[in-house]
């Protein structure tokens, strides 16, 4: 667009020339990196220590999970017994109470 007809337009109809991010400048600063022959054994050593590595963390993570589940399972299981051993005893509790209460009632009424 002509510089003279922009200036002559209002604010908001003027084009905004706003230059793009080049995305790929990394790519075009970087350097190309030439290792010899030891540098790649060591590298491939070190990549495959790290699969390793990653693969025995992946499988204790699997062991540790069925772990908790175990445990999980194993404490619903005494929770529950707990629970009804409790039961039980507030039952004869309140069971004793009740007839502690009758009997207050029955002296009390002669």
């Amino acid at each position: 667009m002509p510089q003279k007809i922009e200036a002559n337009l209002p604010f908001k109809s003027k084009p905004k020339n706003l230059k793009g991010f080049s995305k790929s400048s990394y790519i075009k600063n970087r350097k190309a990196v030439i290792l010899d022959k030891d540098e790649k054994k060591k590298m491939s050593f070190v990549q495959a220590l790290s699969t390793i590595r990653k693969a025995s963390k992946i499988e204790r993570r699997a062991r540790n999970e069925e772990r908790m589940l175990q445990k999980v399972r194993r404490n619903a299981k005494s929770e529950a017994l707990k629970q009804a051993a409790e039961k039980a005893v507030k039952k004869k509790r309140y069971r004793e109470a009740g007839k502690m209460d009758a009997t207050k009632k029955l002296r009390a009424g002669y």
